[in-house]
């Protein structure tokens, strides 16, 4: 992962690194953004996001969850917050309804 000195602490820092891996689908940069674990920064950031970028983040902390792996602790906040924040959004996209249920 990143060094303490080059993990992103701003809303502007993280939002910009979660757009750049969401458009190049670079998991390892995402995995980065998901190490920031300040609700607020989090908050802000998926507030930022375009419905596609949206449906991107929200595929790929479906496919942290189903992994199970360590990093799910780090996956749940941007995952409730991604939920919490664009829930009519997703919901109105019978793919994504499809994609959560997968969870269950």
């Amino acid at each position: 992962m990143t060094s303490p000195s080059t993990k992103p602490s701003s809303t502007d820092s993280v939002h910009v690194l979660l757009k750049q891996a969401l458009c190049a689908d670079d998991r390892v940069l995402l995995l980065d953004c998901l190490l920031m674990r300040d609700e607020k920064v989090i908050a802000n950031s998926i507030s930022l996001l375009t419905p596609s970028d949206v449906r991107k983040l929200l595929d790929f902390l479906i496919s942290i969850v189903q992994s199970r792996g360590a990093v799910l602790v780090c996956a749940l906040p941007w995952l409730k917050s991604l939920l919490l924040q664009h829930a009519s959004a997703i919901m109105s996209q019978d793919s994504s309804i499809r994609a959560l249920n997968s969870l269950y």
